[in-house]
Parts: C-alpha cells; structure tokens; sequence
C-alpha cells in the first residue's frame, strides 16, 4: 500500500493518463468500486489502486492535483449536456515521464524480464511496486512493437 505522497499522486496521474473520466468516477474507479458507472473500465490497470482510502480522501488528492496544476479539468461536448474529464497538464506529464524513464532505465539493464523485486531493489525507494508495475506493463508493450 503506498503511504508516500509521490506513489498516490504517481498512481492518480496515471489512471488520469489512461482514462477518459471526471472526478466522481475516477474516484470509484481508484477505490475499486463495484458501482455500475465503474463497471466498464475497472479491468484497466490501477482499478483499486487507492481501495484502502475512502472516497471523499480520493477525491481529495485529485482535486489538490488540480490545484497543484498536474490535471486538469476538460469540457466535453460529445453528448446532449456537456460534462469534464480530467486530463494531465505538461507538468503531469512531466512528473510521470521522469518515473518512468527511470525505471526503463533500470528495466534494460536486464538480460531477462526482470521480477519486479529486482527491479524495486534497483530503484529510490519512493518508487512503488504500483508504479514499476503499470511502467514495465507499459514498456513490454513499447518493446513488443519495436
């Protein structure tokens, strides 16, 4: 469970990264909610990531995200009633940028598909097994194209 404030705002940053939602719903979906607005993405990676808090917390560190400048709030006219997804800002996307070149830095230096207790002990301690697990899920899929 990641206690440190660089792994929540890691994991928030990258399901703001990989889903096209709002506040309410990405906050279920961080809780791992059963809610039916859930339903439809909670196969993707992170589904549950921040079960451990409850949602208002959620909502919490998402909005101070916001306020931070890391996301930010969208309008979306696709449907009958315009509503807001969330997405990253160029600090945002900065801030996961930075993780992920580290950890694909230690990922290469393999000559096998590394366990993911090889890779933690390769890396600061700031970075979670959450984080090396969604960005060596995204590296296979980079190096699989090449």
């Amino acid at each position: 469970m990641p206690e440190d404030t660089s792994q929540i705002t890691w994991i928030v940053l990258n399901a703001v990264r990989n889903l096209q939602t709002g506040v309410d719903k990405l906050a279920l979906f961080l809780k791992g909610s059963k809610s039916k607005l859930v339903i439809p993405i909670e196969s993707k990676q992170l589904f549950g990531g921040l079960m451990w808090h409850d949602i208002p917390t959620i909502k919490g560190f998402i909005n101070q995200l916001i306020g931070m400048e890391f996301i930010r709030k969208k309008n979306v006219q696709d449907y009958i009633y315009p509503y807001q997804i969330l997405e990253l800002t160029e600090a945002g996307k900065k801030v996961l940028d930075e993780k992920i070149k580290l950890i694909e830095k230690a990922y290469k230096k393999f000559s096998h598909e590394p366990k993911l207790k090889e890779l933690k002990e390769m890396l600061p301690e700031n970075i979670g097994y959450e984080e090396i697990s969604c960005a060596t899920a995204d590296l296979k899929k980079i190096l699989n194209k090449k």
